[in-house]
């Protein structure tokens, strides 16, 4: 059975890219989309216990192996010019999740006991991803029930929200947000590589394709080996770290730059991903979850969401730049080169993960400093 489920999340997005070009619902939604509602309809039909374990495996895998891939083609020059307003998108997410962190506190802690911890938790969910989530969970003691129930809740309006982005954020951004203007030096190499990978006779494409997949692997295999060795353990942050500037050093190698077919392969990887960990979402456990955390957790997404889109539009940030620093924020590195590929623009790709990053780091620190703020 295992052998199957590996099978079916493998081809899976093959099937859905061959499609893509016959049936014009899939390339509206875009492949993306489609291998996330895919997965979602096999995890749900499919008894939870079988398909959970071995589908976040899958998922962890194919975008440890997929950040890489698509940072092969990293133009450093590019990045450089992005970096200021990134940071300051970013920065702005920053500001309106702390601002609903302590208006969500004012409005639910009459309702629900220890506010606090969880506006604290939350505020580190979409500062820094679900990692943060666990993190401050311990830190603060909070009663493993609590942690159950609004990880739930976190789950389902995260799933919600995700494929909201995902279908309509792009429009929906783009009526208040200026477009993104790439830089020409990206175009050129965006378009002969994509123009070369398709020339590329299928031995030739194995042969690219296997070189590109074993420096993937090398990355992955010494991003965890020195984890193992300096922390003893699997440190997420740490591992994409490493990950991240081992794959912008061999970008800097003209060889590795320029070798057709990373990105292609790296989108592939990422629809995996998609499949996988739409698959692992059960609705029955979502539904368990208490109606008030679901509420808690709506009313700091949705409004630091929006916070966020206006605070972007008075500040003149551009669509996709706007879009992959709220990702960042809310669901960490390893969406960011889903969502580059949604938006068809890879030149984010190193600012979102950095964004990624600095959440994994300050998210802690915000989370924490806002429960004591708030029980002052």
């Amino acid at each position: 059975m295992t052998v199957i489920l590996a099978l079916i999340l493998s081809l899976l997005p093959l099937g859905i890219l061959k499609a893509e070009k016959k049936i014009k619902s899939i390339k509206l939604l875009g492949p993306v989309v489609v291998c996330y509602l895919v997965g979602a309809l096999l995890g749900n039909l499919l008894p939870v216990a079988l398909v959970r374990p071995f589908a976040m495996q899958i998922s962890e895998v194919s975008v440890m192996l997929a950040i890489p891939l698509l940072l092969f083609t990293t133009d450093l020059l590019s990045w450089g010019k992005l970096a200021k307003s990134t940071m300051i998108s970013f920065s702005l997410v920053i500001v309106s999740v702390m601002v609903m962190g302590v208006l969500s506190f004012l409005l639910f802690r009459d309702q629900v006991p220890h506010a606090a911890k969880i506006s604290g938790m939350l505020v580190g969910v979409f500062t820094g991803g679900t990692p943060n989530l666990v993190a401050i969970g311990k830190a603060l003691a909070v009663e493993e029930s609590v942690f159950l129930l609004l990880n739930g809740a976190d789950l389902l309006l995260g799933g919600v929200f995700l494929l909201i982005l995902m279908t309509v954020g792009k429009k929906l951004f783009s009526f208040c947000l200026p477009a993104f203007v790439p830089s020409l030096s990206v175009q050129m190499v965006q378009g002969h590589e994509h123009h070369d990978w398709q020339k590329l006779k299928l031995k030739q494409q194995l042969k690219f394709g296997t070189q590109l997949v074993l420096l993937s692997v090398l990355v992955v295999a010494l991003s965890l080996g020195s984890s193992h060795l300096f922390f003893k353990e699997l440190f997420v942050p740490y591992i994409i770290l490493v990950m991240t500037a081992l794959a912008i050093g061999l970008s800097c190698w003209q060889l590795v730059r320029g070798m057709p077919g990373s990105y292609e392969l790296g989108q592939y990887f990422l629809l995996v991903f998609c499949v996988a960990i739409g698959s692992s979402a059960n609705l029955q456990e979502i539904i368990n979850s208490s109606s008030i955390y679901i509420a808690y957790v709506a009313v700091m997404l949705l409004g630091s969401s929006l916070l966020h889109l206006l605070l972007c539009t008075l500040f003149k940030i551009d669509r996709d730049t706007a879009l992959i620093t709220a990702v960042a924020a809310i669901y960490g590195p390893p969406f960011i080169g889903a969502f580059a590929t949604l938006l068809n623009n890879r030149e984010i790709i190193v600012t979102g993960v950095t964004c990624g990053l600095i959440g994994y780091a300050l998210g802690n620190y915000l989370e924490i400093g806002l429960y004591y703020l708030l029980t002052v």
